[in-house]
This record gives structure tokens, sequence and C-alpha cells, in this order.
């Protein structure tokens, strides 16, 4: 990211900087596997790992898996509740009509 960042003596135009901006940004999120296949490998790794004898466990690997699987769930349930809210903000509630009538009759 440092080399997009850079201002030199050649500096572009601002709307073919922000183009640049943009495939490099998608190029980017391409690499990153999308959270449910990140989750179904680590859940799998962890099964494998969870199968081993106790003698060949991993405690160290196990701890690591788990800590990412939590913060992968973390992410998934923010973007569903990212995603609600903004279903909300713009479709409203189905029941905003009703409690409007109700606060005004009080």
């Amino acid at each position: 990211m440092r080399q997009l960042c850079q201002h030199g003596p050649k500096r572009k135009p601002f709307h073919l900087h922000t183009r640049d901006l943009a495939n490099t940004i998608k190029k980017w999120v391409r690499k990153k596997k999308p959270l449910n296949q990140q989750l179904c490998e680590i859940e799998n790794n962890l099964s494998i790992l969870q199968q081993a004898p106790p003698h060949l466990m991993d405690h160290a690997k196990e701890e690591n898996l788990i800590q990412q699987h939590n913060m992968i769930l973390d992410k998934i349930t923010d973007h569903y509740r990212q995603l609600s809210k903004k279903h909300w903000a713009i479709e409203g509630d189905r029941n905003t009509k009703f409690f409007q009538q109700a606060c005004t009759r009080r």
C-alpha cells in the first residue's frame, strides 16, 4: 500500500489515480477467501487436529485455530448486523406506522 500513497514530481490526474487505486484494491480482495470458506477450512483443520492421539496434539496450534475461528465468527456476525441495519434503514419497519400512531395518541 505504501507505493499507492507516494506523491512524486509526476503526479497523475485524480481520476487516473483513483482508477489505479480501485484496481489495486480489487486485486487485493480477490486474494482473500470468503469468510465462510475460511471458517470451513479452520473447522476441518480443528477436527483433524482434535482427532489426533493426545500425545501428538499441538495445543498451541489448536488454540490459534480456535482464536481464528472466533474472530471469523465475529466478523460474520458484524457483517449480518450491518446488513440488517442497512435493510432496516432502506425498507423501514413493518410496524412503524402502528407505533407512530400509538405515540401520537398519547
